[in-house]
């Protein structure tokens, strides 16, 4: 059936964006790894369907295309690191916690997680190389990152294809990697019928899915201050689209008001007469 647009919108910077509806919209868990908690956890975002998470936009992105050592990493950096456990540990402390030290061979860096998860620490075992992004904070041990994301790999793992990555909006224990996840899927899955709701002209460089997904995936080479400003193309053609779906709204509410005609009412002398009274 064809989407629609909804009142609902999704904010991003000075922008709201126009989330869509139908009744033939794909239910969530048709995604890899929606079970009832996700559902619940993406509901409470305001998301109800497939086509809905696309229209769940950044609210800014990380630099993930270089390995920075750990030996330049700075207090206040966000970077990607990698390195050897060297030892994992729960330190006294008012707050339980699991540390792990890193090391690549240069400098050190301790991982440190408050919220333990069943089968993280089996993730963590000692001589294991892990990759991880996080922000580097003084802490009991030097610089610390706490509850970076990270992954386990083979030494002489290479990078990914370099991109830049997304950070959504979220709520409790939903995950920034489970939510480019799904935003992967959901683009591969919904993403070519969505339907183009603008004429030719206004979307010459970007239709709709090359928007939404230079949004979700920019390459690692765009023009990161025009997206955190809501200023690049792709962002300008949706926020377009949005003020021009509300300029209709507003138009046929003003013409089913104007069509709706008031009730006539006979002269009644005695009415006026009472009145005047």
């Amino acid at each position: 059936g064809l989407l629609t647009p909804d009142v609902r919108m999704v904010p991003l910077g000075s922008f709201r964006w126009l989330a869509y509806t139908s009744p033939m919209s794909t239910p969530l868990d048709t995604l890899s790894g929606v079970g009832p908690t996700a559902l619940a956890q993406l509901q409470r975002l305001g998301i109800d369907s497939v086509e809905a998470l696309l229209f769940h936009l950044p609210r800014g992105y990380e630099d993930r295309s270089r390995l920075v050592p750990l030996s330049a990493l700075h207090r206040g950096q966000s970077a990607l690191v990698e390195g050897v456990v060297q030892s994992v540990d729960h330190p006294p402390g008012r707050r339980p916690s699991l540390a792990v030290q890193l090391t690549d061979g240069r400098g050190r860096l301790t991982l440190r997680f408050y919220r333990v998860y069943p089968g993280l620490k089996e993730k963590l075992t000692v001589g294991s190389t892990l990759r991880a992004f996080g922000e580097a904070r003084l802490g009991a041990r030097g610089l610390e990152m706490y509850h970076p994301e990270f992954q386990r790999i083979a030494p002489g793992t290479p990078l990914p294809p370099s991109r830049l990555s997304a950070i959504y909006p979220t709520t409790e224990g939903l995950t920034q990697p489970r939510l480019r996840q799904w935003m992967q899927q959901a683009l591969q899955q919904v993403g070519r019928r969505l339907p183009e709701l603008l004429p030719a002209s206004p979307r010459r460089k970007y239709d709709l899915i090359t928007a939404l997904s230079y949004i979700h995936q920019p390459p690692a080479d765009a023009p990161v201050e025009l997206l955190l400003q809501g200023q690049h193309p792709a962002q300008q053609r949706l926020a377009f689209e949005e003020l021009l779906a509300q300029q209709i709204r507003l138009l046929s509410r003003r013409q089913a008001i104007q069509a709706d005609q008031a009730p006539v009412c006979p002269p009644s002398q005695t009415f006026a007469r009472a009145l005047l009274q």
